[in-house]
């Protein structure tokens, strides 16, 4: 009875894994839409850190707030640069509802696989605000 649960509950287990064998858990997860590219707020903050963990971008930043809502989305163009491997433009939108001035210091990280380029298996990340540098994402 044993091996038949198995038998059921594997290709369960593989389809909801990465390469790694380790399902990704974000905290939120990337989309690829131009026109949210293109329109999204963009409220002023500075990268600390950015590095590709697996299937998830995590990312460090600090923005001034402490006392109401910041909204964070990661956001990907649809239209990719035309390069090997290909290269996507991301933004992370911040929408800052909160007008303290205290130095917050956040670490949010944002599921890639939206972001993934069907026939590759890795594409470069071009962040807004980020130095020019790609991040190479391997899936």
């Amino acid at each position: 009875m044993k091996n038949l649960m198995l038998f059921v509950l594997l290709p369960f287990l593989i389809i909801g894994c990465n390469k790694s064998g380790v399902k990704a858990i974000c905290d939120q997860i990337g989309i690829v839409d131009s026109e949210q590219y293109r329109d999204a707020p963009r409220d002023d903050f500075d990268f600390v850190s950015a590095e590709i963990k697996g299937d998830c971008l995590e990312v460090t930043v600090q923005y001034g707030g402490g006392c109401g809502d910041a909204t964070f989305l990661l956001i990907g163009e649809e239209k990719l640069n035309q390069s090997l491997p290909p290269q996507r433009p991301i933004v992370i939108s911040l929408d800052d509802q909160d007008y303290c001035k205290a130095l917050v210091t956040k670490t949010i990280s944002f599921d890639l696989t939206n972001l993934r380029e069907e026939n590759y298996d890795e594409v470069q990340l071009i962040l807004d605000g980020l130095s020019r540098t790609p991040l190479l994402y391997k899936y």
